[in-house]
């Protein structure tokens, strides 16, 4: 957010967010059950968001990237219903809901500002969810390696680079697919070469390759030019 705003509202907006709070691998921010009361900024690390349900089956909702908002999961009841944990080392920001109020009556267009970030990632994470319950396993697989390179691109690495940090159980998890199917993947996409492999990095060698895998489910051929037309 801070790319977007004015100097003055930029001041304004600092001065009600507690800055830079270290957490440490593990570390859960909030659980189900407790108060809704502020929302989370990643300034450094990777998180994970998740839901206990009732039977006990644990389902990977989100992962969180540096300068992405967390803690959305229901703000209309006032009450957490996910967990929000660090998957390494990192630091938040903490914006209290209270403080929203008097920013309000400081800058209502940083409060605008503030609600269409909030929209973007609700409307992104929806996007997500509905797209990979309709797709076969390559499809999600190469949708969220794509997603995770643009969100990583934004949060200002490189476009073509992703680390890990979460497992492959987590993955999986969230993308509802066996980790050996994930390992199946990406060791085909490997030998495609479209991807290269070293530990937890990734990098994306054929980015067009695997764009074609995520917009189609398999890679389309190349229609030829015709001669006439060229």
């Amino acid at each position: 957010m801070a790319h977007t705003l004015e100097d003055n509202s930029l001041h304004a907006f600092s001065a009600l967010v507690n800055h830079a709070r270290p957490v440490k691998r593990k570390q859960a921010l909030f659980r189900a059950g407790d108060r809704f009361d502020r929302l989370y900024f990643v300034r450094a690390g990777l998180f994970k968001s998740y839901r206990l349900h009732e039977d006990g089956a644990l389902h990977v909702t989100g992962f969180h990237l540096p300068g992405e908002m967390m803690g959305l999961d229901n703000m209309n009841n006032g009450v957490h219903s996910e967990y929000l944990e660090a998957l390494d080392t990192g630091s938040v920001c903490e914006l209290p809901l209270a403080a929203i109020e008097k920013l309000a009556r400081v800058d209502g267009a940083l409060v605008m500002q503030l609600m269409r970030t909030v929209s973007a990632e609700v409307s992104r994470e929806k996007d997500m969810m509905y797209l990979l319950g309709k797709m076969g396993a390559k499809q999600k697989l190469a949708n969220f390696l794509i997603d995770l390179s643009d969100r990583s691109y934004t949060s200002g690495l490189h476009r073509n680079k992703i680390h890990f940090g979460m497992t492959r159980a987590d993955i999986a998890n969230h993308l509802g697919m066996a980790v050996e199917t994930i390992s199946r993947i990406l060791q085909g996409l490997r030998d495609q070469g479209i991807l290269t492999i070293n530990h937890r990095d990734i990098e994306l060698t054929h980015r067009d390759l695997l764009e074609s895998i995520a917009k189609h489910g398999s890679i389309m051929p190349i229609p030829h030019r015709d001669r006439a037309s060229a």
